[in-house]
């Protein structure tokens, strides 16, 4: 079900600028930044009753509706209120334009229709009021009731003594107030625990269902701005239009009204604009189901007097067709005229890494990151990122923003976008950039002053923008990774992990290719840098016992982990060694937490090979005997994307006592265990194995990262998805042999073992 629900799922997920902003005329730029509307869901929050039954208050009930063709899995999905009461584990399917009833408690609420799932509800859904999300496997919301929080929308009559449920109006439209109403108090479906009609449908059609929007057209207009301008500064609006039905919409006309320190410099549109007075209209012709067309309007901030005023501008889009929803016609959007600050020192802060071509859909997952290398406070209030435009170069405002001394800021167009490649949200949203273009551009940091503070040309970027000199920065391209979600990062000075001195140029980026010894290479998203790029520099007393391969190697392995009392925590590559599974499951059974973390793609190790079914064999042993196993899975069909193009790692963590690193998997080859009196087989190599204090606590820091489901999507647990790949082995492939080796003398009879102060 993975596979289908991944595939389904991710277009609902793709828009805060596009599909996450249909903001109806009452809600202002705040509610934009605080919550998501999605102009489509695969499964919706379909009626709540919130008020409980006749029978009891308490019999509280939720529905949820499956608009979709396809049979979706809500195994790890949660409905869950803002306020985090309640907070509803999911489980089960819900078919293909279907329902899923949710009872309070037990099955009782619903005396004659069977309940999907039974549960508490916490402290129940207040009278008062609730703001509740749907949220997938993953952390990505579904769906929202009530998101904008406040009384529960047009559904007064649901408490005593009707106790009405609160039906969603068309379950293909987004959760806007005036899509909501209460249950007409006719139309029944259901017996409460009395065994009396409710006022509701559970498992049926809402009473208050208006026919699909594949049966009607439904624009949608979005519009996005600055939050803030100064007087004489140059502002860019978007305007979205999109026809979100089934039927084509007609002679649509786009209404811009515009306050009037507003002076138009250029648009860019489909078609010619007219001007009528403080208004400007397009006529965009027709418009087919799910096409769109999309606006850019350029103005100045003319009047001095405009300082602290708040700039409104409404966008009407109307159709000659008959739409049945018309809420989401009409947009607006605020601009805050802000007074010049009084001009000083300005922060030291550079463009710190950009991610430009991502690898979520339509690269919503874009961002920049700024740095402040300065002993003070960066306060941006007025700066912004430009990019060379069609006639100049073009700025949008950066949030408002204060970045400490020493500090990296994450900018991100769409948040949740950016936090399914990255693993943690950004430092600031800002919604309504553009976007960088995929074969080379230009970004540009503008303080108030104004002057151009810093500046990174990429790809086919014009060099002759300010503050930069010499070629642009490539991508850098090797065997193993490519240009998808290459974020561009600047060169670190590994003793405080700030940027080296900026040149403006190439030669202080990664990828540069002119500098073989610091250059020449790519980060990407979910990796660690800003803990782990300063390398760890201690002395410390401690013991370390080295082993060589083939030798010795093995018994360095075994004997640290026959330490085990409380924790093993294991990162390999691989792991196929027949006595090393064995010792790993019985230390399961005695209690400790075995935890293995594995590559889940080696090179050219086959799904139906001995070599892979027998790693799988060794997940289903260990979890079998109370541990656990992930993989570091890469399914860039699902969008699925491993941090790092292997998990090569030789590392085993005991009781956060010890480590053992080394070049070695665990595998009879890497680490032969047979009888070495008449010769061995294997790879050389060498394993190592400490207590150092500040060594230990560092390799287990590395593992926390690396094995942190709750954060990165790369992790799938053996046998929880994808279980063709990480499910139980094939018993007939899975080898255990082991090889008595001889054609190797042994030279190194015992491990060496030194204690001391390194």
């Amino acid at each position: 079900m993975r596979n289908r629900l991944l595939g389904l799922s991710a277009p609902w997920l793709i828009g805060l600028l596009i599909a996450g902003l249909w903001l109806p005329s009452d809600r202002d730029t705040e509610a934009a930044s605080q919550y998501l509307f999605y102009a489509e869901q695969s499964v919706v929050i379909n009626e709540i009753a919130w008020g409980g039954t006749a029978a009891s208050s308490s019999d509280e009930w939720i529905e949820l509706y499956n608009t979709t063709g396809l049979t979706i899995t809500l195994a790890g999905w949660r409905l869950q209120a803002v306020d985090g009461s309640p907070d509803l584990m999911l489980s089960g399917e819900v078919g293909p334009y279907s329902y899923y009833l949710i009872e309070r408690t037990d099955d009782t609420t619903i005396s004659d229709i069977a309940a999907d799932l039974t549960c508490s509800f916490g402290l129940g859904l207040s009278n008062t009021g609730e703001s509740l999300r749907l949220v997938d496997a993953s952390g990505g919301v579904i769906d929202t009731a009530n998101g904008d929080g406040g009384p529960w929308p047009n559904s007064a009559e649901g408490g005593t003594p009707t106790n009405r449920s609160m039906e969603r109006r068309t379950p293909w439209s987004i959760d806007l107030d005036a899509n909501w109403v209460s249950h007409d108090g006719t139309t029944s479906n259901g017996l409460d625990a009395h065994g009396m009609p409710i006022n509701g449908t559970p498992r049926a059609m809402n009473a208050s269902y208006v026919p699909s929007h594949t049966q009607s057209p439904d624009l949608a207009v979005a519009k996005l701005g600055p939050e803030s301008a100064y007087p004489g500064e140059q502002v860019r609006y978007t305007i979205d239009v999109r026809n979100l039905g089934g039927v084509t919409a007609t002679h649509i006309l786009v209404t811009d009204t515009l306050p009037s320190v507003l002076v138009v410099d250029h648009t860019s549109s489909p078609a010619v604009p007219t001007s009528v007075g403080r208004q400007i209209v397009w006529e965009l012709g027709d418009l087919p189901p799910g096409a769109r067309h999309a606006i850019t309007l350029t103005a100045m901030v003319d009047d001095e007097a405009a300082k602290g005023l708040i700039l409104e501008n409404v966008v009407d889009a109307t159709t000659t067709a008959t739409e049945l929803i018309t809420v989401n016609n009409r947009v607006r959007w605020t601009t805050t005229v802000l007074t010049p600050p009084v001009t000083g020192d300005e922060p030291e802060i550079l463009i710190s890494s950009v991610l430009y071509r991502g690898y979520q859909l339509y690269d919503e997952d874009e961002a920049v990151e700024l740095v402040n290398i300065g002993t003070t406070p960066g306060v941006l209030s007025g700066w912004s990122l430009c990019k060379q435009g069609s006639g100049g170069i073009d700025c949008w405002p950066l949030p408002d923003m204060v970045i400490p001394p020493a500090t990296r800021s994450w900018i991100a167009r769409n948040p949740a976008a950016f936090e399914r490649s990255f693993g943690h949200p950004p430092d600031y949203a800002a919604i309504g950039w553009p976007r960088l273009a995929n074969d080379g551009d230009e970004v540009l940091l503008r303080s108030p002053a104004p002057s151009y503070v810093d500046a990174l040309v990429y790809g086919a970027g014009s060099t002759s923008v300010p503050g930069w000199t010499g070629p642009a920065v490539q991508a850098y391209y090797n065997n193993l990774m490519g240009e998808a979600g290459q974020i561009l990062a600047r060169k670190r000075d590994e003793h405080h992990g700030l940027p080296l001195p900026d040149t403006d140029s190439e030669a202080d980026w990664l990828q540069s290719l002119v500098d073989p010894a610091t250059g020449r290479r790519a980060v990407y998203p979910g990796w660690d840098l800003d803990v782990l790029a300063q390398p760890l520099r201690v002395t410390e007393s401690a013991a370390v016992l080295v082993g060589v391969a083939p030798d010795n190697a093995f018994e360095v392995v075994s004997t640290t982990l026959m330490k085990a009392r409380r924790a093993i925590s294991i990162e390999v590559y691989s792991l196929r060694h027949p006595v090393l599974i064995d010792l790993l499951v019985q230390k399961a059974a005695e209690g400790v937490q075995v935890t293995a973390l594995l590559e889940g793609n080696p090179v050219g190790v086959g799904i139906e090979t001995p070599d892979w079914q027998t790693q799988l064999y060794a997940c289903q042993s260990i979890e079998a005997a109370g541990g656990a196993c992930w993989f570091m899975a890469h399914a860039p069909e699902d969008r699925l994307y491993n941090r790092y193009r292997f998990m090569h790692a030789k590392m085993l963590i005991v009781d956060d006592t010890w480590v053992v690193v080394g070049s070695q998997n665990l595998t009879q080859g890497g680490l032969p265990s047979d009888d070495k009196e008449n010769g061995t087989l294997g790879s050389r190599g060498v394993v190592v194995a400490t207590n150092a204090p500040s060594v230990v606590e560092h390799a287990a820091g590395i593992f926390s990262l690396d094995c942190d489901p709750e954060h990165h999507q790369d992790l799938v647990r053996w046998n929880r998805a994808y279980p063709e790949r990480y499910g139980p082995p094939i018993p007939e492939l899975v080898d255990l042999s082991s090889v008595d080796g001889i054609s190797y003398t042994v030279a190194f009879r015992e491990p060496l073992l030194v204690e001391g102060v390194f």
